[in-house]
């Protein structure tokens, strides 16, 4: 996995994409003080490529803009969260950004923020006492749309009853509630198929990969792995494709998961010729897109206009047919 180049690739192309996303000056311009804006990003985890490109590019972005940016990792540690809360707090932030391990447990430190002044922008978790509430629809949805995707395709492909896998993830309650979306949706939708549940060690590729071939040795039946995230996805396409895989016909075989990158791009479009078995993913933008939509409600924070409530990004299902549309 390309983990470096797809970070480096991430900041080259930071900066036009959010130059294009607005016409205003490097630095929020409704402070008549010279005091440098400071901004906190209290982020759940950084285990996968994509959770690392994201922690690193909002601190790109928000350096791009003049305004001095911190990146606090909770490592999936609700209690080492609030604590980094509370230190952007005293710090004096201008906006903290909660991407929450447990948003309803983080509630009274958000409040501690606001109340001192601060403004909290909620990220993809709700943690019911923010400014804005910046998200998609719900991790069920996401999960729904993971196992709808995987459904087409087999449907396509198969013509009687298959073995599948699903890698889950319960590692924080919001990835809870996409992994129970993602199993209940599909055993709704897919009577017929015959389902195996794995949580691996972690959400990310290497750890897919080993569960994976692990899988394979006591059951090489399986003909479809929905995953968690688009990471083990890739994980999972990096077994199958390897010379030790016993994946023998490619176009027999599926992943799926969420999140859209170049890379995970790269791998929808391979599958078109059994190069890649990435068949699909569920995205809610690529990355210079959330970055974009970070960067639109964080100006108008820090620039105390009025927002409304919550915005919710879309949700796609992506496959080797609008791929190219993304």
């Amino acid at each position: 996995m390309k983990k470096l180049l797809s970070i480096l690739l991430t900041g080259s192309i930071l900066f036009g994409a959010m130059v294009g996303c607005s016409n205003k000056s490097n630095t929020a311009t409704g402070d008549s003080s010279n005091k440098e804006k400071f901004v906190g990003f209290a982020i759940s985890y950084t285990g996968n490529d994509f959770m690392q490109a994201l922690a690193d590019g909002t601190k790109s972005m928000f350096e791009s803009k003049g305004i001095k940016c911190e990146v606090a990792v909770a490592d999936g540690n609700a209690t080492k969260q609030v604590e980094q809360i509370e230190n952007f707090t005293t710090m004096g932030a201008d906006l903290i950004i909660v991407m929450g391990v447990d948003p309803t447990g983080l509630t009274d430190a958000c409040k501690k923020a606001r109340d001192a002044g601060i403004k909290v922008m909620a990220f993809t978790t709700d943690t019911k006492e923010q400014d804005v509430y910046l998200g998609t629809p719900s991790e069920t949805i996401i999960g729904e749309n993971i196992a709808t995707l995987a459904n087409d395709w087999m449907k396509k492909t198969f013509s009687d009853e298959t073995e599948v896998a699903i890698f889950g993830y319960s590692g924080t309650p919001e990835a809870a509630n996409r992994t129970k979306g993602m199993k209940d949706k599909f055993t709704e939708i897919s009577k017929n198929a015959k389902v195996t549940y794995i949580e691996p060690e972690s959400n990310t590729f290497d750890a897919a990969q080993k569960a994976a071939e692990n899988l394979f040795q006591t059951n090489p039946n399986i003909k479809t792995i929905l995953c968690y995230n688009s990471g083990m996805a890739l994980g999972v396409n990096a077994y199958a494709m390897s010379p030790s895989s016993v994946v023998k016909d490619k176009s027999k075989f599926g992943a799926f998961g969420a999140d859209f990158s170049s890379e995970v791009a790269s791998a929808i479009k391979g599958s078109k010729n059994n190069e890649s078995i990435v068949r699909g993913v569920v995205s809610v933008g690529t990355l210079n897109d959330i970055f974009a939509d970070v960067w639109s409600a964080s100006e108008k924070l820090l620039n105390n206009e009025t927002l409304p409530a919550k915005i919710e990004s879309k949700v796609i299902n992506v496959t080797v047919d609008n791929v190219d549309q993304q």
